[in-house]
């Protein structure tokens, strides 16, 4: 099941890299593309970064009766105050640019399934692909406006 997280997040991650090179945070000191992984970062369950993705992952469950095919949930959460520049009124756009990336990034909706617990990593012999991200409503709390979008991650755990 970590080969799976690992391989969607470092296939968002890249995606990211490529499509908005300018899209980065600094997270644990070291300045990266702005997407993360919440339960493995030391930021804290309910911390959020403005103009970065932060990715939180529901309980594994078969996605098939009698099949080895599992599913997750991945919650992608994100937010904007908008820019010094605009004195945070375009925040709207930074949101509706944000959306727009992920929907890029999500495209193809699938990877070669990697171990990362390996430099390099090794392949592992199978995929794991996802649905397209659905979004929730933007919802605002205070000058910041924010958004979830959710997707399934479907996947064969290692040995099966």
């Amino acid at each position: 099941m970590q080969a799976a997280k690992d391989s969607f997040y470092m296939t968002l991650r890249s995606r990211l890299a490529e499509l908005n090179p300018q899209r980065t945070a600094v997270i644990g000191g070291v300045t990266r593309p702005a997407i993360m992984v919440v339960e493995n970062e030391r930021v804290g369950e309910d911390a959020e970064m403005n103009d970065a993705f932060a990715l939180r992952w529901g309980a594994p469950s078969t996605a098939e009766a009698g099949g080895a095919l599992q599913a997750m949930t991945c919650t992608v959460s994100y937010q904007t105050e908008g820019t010094e520049q605009a004195a945070g009124t375009d925040r709207g756009r930074g949101l509706a640019t944000m959306d727009h990336e992920l929907a890029q990034i999500s495209q193809p909706p699938s990877a070669d399934k990697m171990d990362y617990t390996q430099t390099p990593p090794v392949a592992l012999g199978t995929t794991v692909f996802w649905s397209a991200p659905v979004f929730a409503g933007a919802e605002l709390d205070g000058a910041v406006i924010h958004r979830k979008a959710t997707m399934i991650v479907y996947f064969i755990p290692e040995g099966a």
